[in-house]
């Protein structure tokens, strides 16, 4: 189930198994140093640099433009699904 933008900034973090395009995001991150260090340092322009704004709900491009301070993949997705 996905949320919506406005329950997104509420509710508890995505669980990933609702959230395939999120595994993707992260999954991708982990294979291209490139992308993982611009998702670190820029979230949002990581996304659409990288396509996946298009394929990411608002309330998922909300989830992963919440997430801050994070210093590797690991922790992003922590973060994300915390």
């Amino acid at each position: 189930m996905l949320l919506s933008p406005e329950s997104a900034a509420h509710a508890d973090r995505a669980d990933p198994a609702d959230h395939p395009e999120l595994e993707r995001l992260i999954s991708n991150a982990v294979c291209d140093e490139r992308f993982a260090a611009a998702l670190l340092a820029d979230p949002a322009a990581a996304l659409s640099n990288g396509g996946y704004a298009a394929r990411l709900s608002g309330a998922e491009r909300h989830l992963v433009g919440s997430v801050r301070g994070a210093q590797s993949v690991a922790e992003f997705a922590a973060q994300l699904h915390k």
